[in-house]
């Protein structure tokens, strides 16, 4: 093998039988806007917006299931327009196969504003295809109201293959 140093220019083409480049080399402004790169071998971000209308209650719902080969949960988040009174609680768990992959639910009570999202810690990022994601929602009264109204956001990457 021979090594050449220093800097080069070439006018003409090099052509190569193959050939290995360091894995910094090629960035996105190397990447033509028309370069039709296929869809599978793009990562796609989705993002998965669920929303319940009136005073909520407790309930189960199908949220996603994994289409992508495997799948990395980027965020999880909940709000209400009209938040809780008193000591009335909403907590948002979200599970995979009826088990929560969170370390900590998005939890609205009266000290989360209307129009606030609340954060969910995710405890379990990695997906894989066919996953079925379920939002699970527990409504206590307490001695206030439920709020009303929730917005529920999840983010993910998934890749095709």
């Amino acid at each position: 093998m021979s090594t050449l140093e220093g800097d080069f220019y070439c006018v003409g083409t090099w052509t190569f039988r193959s050939i290995v480049l360091p894995s910094s080399c090629i960035g996105n402004t190397q990447i033509s806007a028309g370069a039709g790169i296929e869809a599978e071998k793009l990562e796609t971000r989705l993002v998965i917006h669920h929303r319940i209308d009136g005073t909520i209650a407790t309930i189960t719902v199908p949220l996603h299931c994994v289409n992508g080969a495997t799948g990395d949960i980027i965020k999880f988040r909940a709000g209400l327009i009209t938040p809780c009174t008193g000591n009335a609680t909403i907590t948002v768990d979200l599970e995979k196969a009826g088990a929560t992959i969170l370390t900590t639910v998005a939890t609205l009570d009266s000290g989360v504003a209307a129009r606030v999202m609340e954060d969910a810690l995710v405890a379990t990022a990695t997906l894989v295809a066919d996953d079925w994601l379920d939002l699970v929602i527990v409504a206590t009264v307490g001695t206030g109201a439920l709020g009303a109204d929730l917005l529920v956001e999840l983010i993910i990457n998934e890749d095709p293959a």
